[in-house]
């Protein structure tokens, strides 16, 4: 199965994060084989979290991993996850989903990636 490929969109509407966590446990290993070393991760649900600990403590193998756990934008930005998607079926989110509209809200969410064991923060337009 391809990380990206046609499907890809479509995946995260009917994958939860154990089945998106049992992937890239498969990903992980095929990018450490075929050569990569160190990877960063700029945006994910925080299964890139969950992975890093795991390949960190030995259990599952793959490159050395830096990741920012969820991005974060502004209403309507890139890692809004509302965007392309109803309303109705998302809900209003907030900091913690990545979605900050002023200075509190950067902070909580700047906060709360930390406390989850972020690397660094990424933020989108």
């Amino acid at each position: 199965e391809k990380e990206f490929g046609p499907k890809s969109r479509l995946k995260r509407y009917i994958l939860n994060e154990a089945d998106i966590a049992f992937n890239s446990v498969g990903f992980a290993k095929s990018t450490l084989l075929n050569g990569f070393t160190t990877v960063r991760d700029l945006g994910g649900t925080g299964v890139n979290i969950s992975i890093r600990n795991a390949i960190n403590a030995g259990k599952i193998p793959g490159p050395r991993v830096f990741t920012a756990g969820k991005s974060l934008a502004t209403t309507g930005g890139h890692a809004d996850p509302t965007n392309g998607s109803s309303r109705i079926l998302i809900g209003n989110p907030g900091p913690k989903e990545g979605v900050v509209n002023s200075v509190e809200d950067a902070k909580k969410a700047v906060r709360q990636r930390y406390k989850n064991g972020a690397d660094c923060i990424k933020i989108t337009a």
